[in-house]
């Protein structure tokens, strides 16, 4: 790898979501993520090079949301886990059917997200790929299942991690250090300090038990991917 590196943020560099980030080698040139702001309308990046190789870290929308235009406008594999695969396709397909229910333009079609299937690659935590010269060791990212982080090692070495999470759950392990010359890392949460995760479920648990102690029905509204 060089040591001559260039970066350009399609979104997300300053704001959460749309996130997508090119990244120039000698030779090579690699997208890490290519998603949406799901607001009403919904907001896009800028529109991708052309590119190599698309490394997607995870299903949510502000990381997969453009894959299908992608997909359907480039030549290049798109690599993540099976699991993010099908996650994903079912989150674009719903958008799609959203995007319709309340009448705003959606960048891609039904045919776009089917093409996703032939340009899919899949690959799992723990895999070591050879990359234009350079190792591609894959990590668990610990956020939601099928999530990875993407570690580049050649004369440098780059670490993207998408979205990430340190602590064990119910659902993943967290994710550990990995060392690097170069990070590219999630900020979403950096300036906040989050009570310990024992605490927070006994409150929720002590919550519902006195509202159904009361006679209550306990509502929990929930994100359908890894949330509920």
């Amino acid at each position: 790898m060089s040591n001559e590196l260039r970066v350009q943020f399609l979104g997300g560099s300053n704001e959460v979501g749309k996130l997508g980030m090119v990244l120039d080698m000698e030779g090579l040139r690699l997208l890490f993520d290519y998603g949406i702001s799901p607001t009403k309308p919904p907001s896009y990046p800028l529109e991708a090079p052309p590119v190599d190789l698309t490394l997607l870290t995870h299903a949510h929308l502000d990381h997969s949301g453009m894959i299908p235009w992608l997909a359907s406008r480039q030549d290049s594999f798109i690599c993540s886990t099976e699991v993010t695969r099908e996650i994903s396709l079912i989150l674009h397909d719903d958008s799609l059917k959203i995007a319709k229910t309340e009448g705003y333009a959606y960048p891609y079609t039904k045919a776009d997200i089917k093409e996703v299937h032939s340009r899919f690659v899949a690959i799992d935590s723990s895999q070591i790929k050879d990359i234009g010269g350079s190792e591609l060791h894959i990590h668990s990212a610990g956020h939601i299942p099928g999530s990875l982080m993407f570690e580049l090692r050649g004369s440098i070495t780059i670490l993207f991690t998408g979205d990430i999470n340190t602590i064990n759950t119910r659902l993943m392990w967290g994710t550990h250090p990995v060392r690097c010359d170069i990070l590219f890392i999630e900020g979403t949460y950096s300036g906040r300090n989050h009570p310990e995760r024992e605490e927070l479920e006994k409150q929720f648990l002590d919550t519902i038990d006195e509202t159904v102690r009361r006679g209550g029905v306990a509502v929990v509204p929930a994100f359908a991917v890894a949330r509920s």
